[in-house]
């Protein structure tokens, strides 16, 4: 039982983890897209538009997915694995992309082609780190969850602690002291941790 119980806690902090490096990705790439697009109201809309469509996607199919997985928490690591991989290959993407977006600014200015073409080209990148970030709750709902109610609070709550240290720490200690890069590094190294933890304990 005591095993169990302390299996649980750890799987708590592994999501905790999870969510901390989530908000890091978040404020590097919001960082990150401001300098490329701006700070006006159409792109930062834009921007926020695309993370909401990315979280509500990966949450809506891998909810789905987890309640018919046999192994979750295989797949919840694998996902760790697959977010720190393309938060590494976004890197250089934010630095390109950057070329067709000016090439469009020259020809259209501030308009809504362009809005529409900035939004395409935010959820094209960003759709696959966002809808995973998204599928982390829904995954670990699925792997926590036995007291449901009692349980997906837990969750929420861990959710809302860790993600929100992230954020905190993102805005006032890595990103001043660090810079984006390492920042990044940073967010890599905890899902590829957390990722190991999971497909290893998962073997066990």
């Amino acid at each position: 039982m005591g095993s169990i119980m302390t299996w649980r806690r750890l799987l708590l902090l592994a999501f905790g983890l999870s969510m901390f490096s989530s908000l890091l990705y978040e404020v590097v790439w919001m960082r990150h897209l401001s300098l490329t697009f701006g700070t006006t109201v159409y792109s930062m809309s834009a921007v926020l538009t695309s993370f909401m469509a990315g979280l509500a996607l990966g949450a809506y199919i891998f909810g789905r997915i987890a309640d018919k997985s046999e192994r979750p928490l295989r797949l919840f690591g694998k996902l760790q694995f697959i977010l720190a991989g393309y938060a590494v290959l976004l890197w250089p993407l934010f630095f390109i992309i950057r070329y067709p977006y000016r090439w469009l600014y020259d020809q259209f200015g501030n308009s809504i082609p362009l809005t529409i073409t900035l939004f395409i080209l935010v959820f094209l990148l960003l759709i696959i780190p966002t809808g995973i970030i998204g599928a982390t709750f829904a995954l670990m709902s699925r792997l926590y969850a036995e007291n449901t109610g009692k349980d997906i609070a837990e969750v929420y709550a861990v959710d809302t602690l860790f993600g929100g240290m992230g954020a905190f720490m993102a805005g006032f200690l890595f990103l001043p002291h660090l810079g984006l890069l390492f920042t990044t590094v940073i967010a890599a190294l905890l899902n590829v941790l957390v990722g190991y933890l999971c497909v290893r304990r998962d073997a066990t």
